[in-house]
């Protein structure tokens, strides 16, 4: 939500986009597989028909949702906040120097932000990125309660690839543990509520019976970095990071 304050502040350069300005479905580049991970992920958060949603991706036409009367009024109002006149795909708005990010302030709810981020993720994973990170937020899309079936097994397969490329991911102490698994390090901040999930409590037990002390020693100014096979434990200075 800072990044360009703090680009500004640091003098480094950058581009900015909007949500409107991304052609966030493009089945020519995006491959025969988009289609179906976006129905699988996008009809699970939202409600939607997956069928509808296939159709739509297959055809590069949000209208086809716009039209359907059993697209849920919170995806219609979503759709009609990121489509703009002219879009793009990301790598025809990457600066030739720089990170490039995605603004999502004029977004009206959480629910559109997280929408619109989950789909530019989409993208990322089924592009080739390989010279950059990609820093994201994800919330509800990751939550035990939401993740379940077929959409798990999506939502795993998406962590799987954008871990590989390079991701910094943040999210709640409700993400489902499942998705623990996908990235090679974790950093916990302080106040992490395990006691609030304990399947997410269990597995970090697993991985080390350290790791549960070291959060509850945690102050509101420090983190924990897990990493590695053997693990790697280290609390650090979230200040030391700036």
């Amino acid at each position: 939500g800072k990044s360009i304050e703090l680009l500004e502040e640091e003098g480094v350069p950058f581009k900015v986009a909007k949500p409107d300005e991304i052609e966030l479905l493009y089945p020519g580049k995006l491959g025969d597989s988009f289609p179906v991970m976006l129905a699988g992920l996008v009809s699970n958060l939202t409600g939607a028909i997956p069928s509808m949603i296939v159709a739509a991706a297959s055809k590069g036409r949000w209208d086809i949702l716009l039209k359907d009367q059993t697209t849920p009024e919170s995806l219609r109002l979503v759709i009609k906040q990121i489509v703009g006149p002219e879009r793009f795909l990301l790598p025809d708005l990457l600066p030739k120097l720089g990170p490039l990010i995605v603004d999502l302030s004029d977004l009206e709810s959480e629910f559109s932000k997280e929408l619109a981020t989950l789909l530019v993720l989409l993208q990322v994973s089924v592009l080739d990125y390989r010279d950059f990170v990609v820093v994201a937020s994800l919330f509800r899309s990751l939550q035990r309660e939401v993740l379940r079936g077929e959409s798990k097994d999506l939502m795993l397969q998406l962590m799987e690839s954008l871990s590989s490329k390079g991701i910094l991911l943040c999210t709640t102490y409700e993400v489902d543990p499942s998705i623990v698994g996908c990235f090679s390090s974790i950093i916990l901040l302080h106040p992490t509520n395990l006691a609030a999930n304990k399947p997410l409590a269990d597995v970090l037990r697993t991985m080390d019976r350290k790791i549960l002390d070291e959060v509850h020693k945690l102050s509101e100014e420090e983190g924990l970095f897990i990493s590695g096979r053997p693990i790697t434990i280290r609390r650090f200075r979230v200040d030391d990071l700036k």
